[in-house]
């Protein structure tokens, strides 16, 4: 098999092992909880003032999924 073609299966199976954990890191570190009605998403407004995530929450939550 060519060997381009086996670092093209790694990084496309690379990047959705990091998409993943991407998604999963972004919805644990949340802080504006939501109602079942509305989307996680609706936390956020553009250029608003103050956070609606955890920083520290998400570096911990990083550190357990990686180690």
């Amino acid at each position: 098999m060519h060997p381009f073609h086996m670092l093209g299966v790694a990084g496309v199976f690379g990047d959705s092992l990091f998409s993943a954990m991407h998604g999963s890191l972004v919805t644990s570190s949340l802080i504006r909880e939501t109602t079942e009605n509305e989307s996680a998403n609706e936390g956020y407004k553009f250029s608003q003032e103050e956070e609606t995530y955890n920083i520290v929450a998400a570096h911990g939550y990083f550190g357990r999924l990686i180690f």
